[in-house]
């Protein structure tokens, strides 16, 4: 038991790290694993990783080892995960291997003859000799506890500040440079499209390697694809790959919801990423409500016609008369055109009636326009341009009256208060234009009975109005 203490203090602890990614190529051997997770401590962490793998070696070698045997390799693969400040975490793998072969030359020599064996693949820089006194202690537990305490210290003191310098250059040369790494073509560019039409949105990424791509809608944060994979479930949005560098995101029959921020982003770390604005324009329609219909006012009050429509951009509202006919502003002033929701007119006249339109346009055709007709109720009223007129006998004459009611009035004659019936030698004619009425009465062949005063009147739900002209003799 002595001699092989012996021999295992003269074993060389070698460390070699590597990256967790390699550690898959240690040969099996019989090992003491151990993964962990720490922030500090580390020298009394490796202390007791020692004394479990110096015990698990020594059960393994067992009670009846014989020194005349050839001693298997001993191996320790410690397996750990550092994590250096707030930093990314970096995995890395310490391997100690020590092989001692040798031959006792006759079982169970003494002081001298359990040195005489050959050690193989000693490394001098890292040979730590312990000395083993032959004649000290002869029980086995002392001699076992002073080993493990050597080789611990060992560890501990000449390797402590080399593994904390090499957590940070594992740190740094885990990353790639940033000239290797993922990045952008091109600026992702917004993109303009009307409602109903496809939107086509391009990412274009240079050097992607084994980083991976997705689309994303920003404002509900919702995945849209990944890779060559639509994730949501919209069947509108389609993803192709061209020309090895672009990732194209397609969206069919755009809705005016689709408007908002793209983002393309490189799963990278920390994670690249551009956005890009889809402006979804349409264009404009007037609504029914609140936007005015036909309106009827009596004359002398005041009307405001409203128009309402809806588009992206929002759409301009513009009034014009439908015969070109100036609009009247409140400040006693008029054009020809109006901008804006709310047409105002104060004290309505009759000269207001006619048809309004209300034009909404933003840019996007097709401009639209609702025509909203305002009708102004007033009482008739009669003109007469020649209130007396002479004729001869035999003569044709024609009289004739303007008057002007809305609604339409009833207009007819009468001569000494009794209407006269067309036919004959009178003849009755209306001609309208609007609310105008011209009231003509045509006497044919005139005699000595003709002569005398005529009336012509006018009538409506809201009054009644006449006028008179005198026909004599000349």
């Amino acid at each position: 038991m002595r001699t092989t203490l012996a021999k295992v203090s003269r074993t060389i602890v070698r460390t070699r790290r590597k990256t967790m990614t390699n550690s898959t190529n240690i040969v099996p051997q019989p090992t003491c694993i151990m993964k962990n997770k720490r922030k500090s401590k580390l020298p009394n962490f490796l202390l007791l990783i020692t004394a479990i793998c110096i015990n698990s070696f020594w059960s393994w070698l067992g009670d009846g080892g014989d020194a005349g045997s050839s001693l298997l390799p001993l191996a320790y693969g410690t397996h750990m995960t550092v994590t250096a400040g707030d930093a990314i975490a970096h995995t890395f793998t310490i391997e100690m291997r020590g092989q001692n072969h040798y031959h006792d030359g006759g079982g169970g020599g003494g002081g001298d003859s359990s040195r005489s064996g050959s050690l193989e693949n000693m490394d001098m820089e890292n040979m730590d000799m312990h000395a083993f006194d032959n004649d000290a202690g002869m029980s086995g537990i002392p001699e076992e506890s002073e080993e493990r305490d050597h080789i611990a210290h060992h560890f501990e003191m000449k390797h402590h500040e080399e593994l904390l310098e090499d957590i940070r250059e594992d740190a740094s040369t885990n990353l790639l440079p940033t000239k290797d790494l993922p990045k952008f073509g091109v600026q992702l560019q917004n993109v303009t499209v009307p409602v109903g039409r496809e939107a086509v949105l391009q990412c274009v990424v240079d050097n992607l390697q084994t980083y991976k791509i997705a689309w994303l809608r920003v404002d509900t944060q919702t995945i849209l694809t990944i890779q060559n994979h639509v994730i949501t479930k919209n069947h509108r949005m389609s993803i192709t790959h061209a020309e090895k560098r672009a990732w194209i995101l397609r969206i069919r029959d755009v809705k005016e919801a689709d408007k908002g921020w793209y983002m393309c982003q490189i799963n990278t770390d920390p994670m690249k990423s551009q956005v890009g604005y889809l402006d979804v324009v349409v264009p404009p329609d007037i609504l029914d409500y609140p936007t005015s219909t036909d309106m009827v006012i009596r004359e002398g009050a005041n009307v405001t016609l409203k128009c309402a429509a809806v588009g992206s951009p929002t759409p301009t509202i513009t009034w014009r008369r439908e015969g070109g006919e100036p609009i009247p502003l409140p400040n006693n002033t008029e054009v020809i055109a109006y901008n804006g929701s709310y047409l105002t007119i104060t004290k309505v006249q009759r000269l207001n009636m006619g048809a309004y339109l209300c034009i909404a346009s933003n840019g996007i055709p097709p401009t639209v326009s609702k025509r909203i007709m305002l009708v102004v109720h007033f009482p008739p009223m009669i003109s007469i341009q020649n209130q007396l007129i002479g004729a001869a006998t035999g003569q044709n004459i024609a009289l004739e009256c303007q008057s002007e009611a809305y609604p339409k009035s009833i207009n007819y004659w009468t001569k000494n208060d009794t209407i006269i019936v067309p036919g004959g030698h009178f003849a009755s004619e209306t001609f309208e234009s609007g609310y105008k009425i011209t009231m003509r009465l045509t006497i044919k062949d005139v005699d000595t009975s003709d002569f005398g005063s005529y009336r012509c009147l006018a009538k409506n739900s809201l009054g009644d109005t006449d006028g008179t002209i005198k026909l004599y003799r000349k």
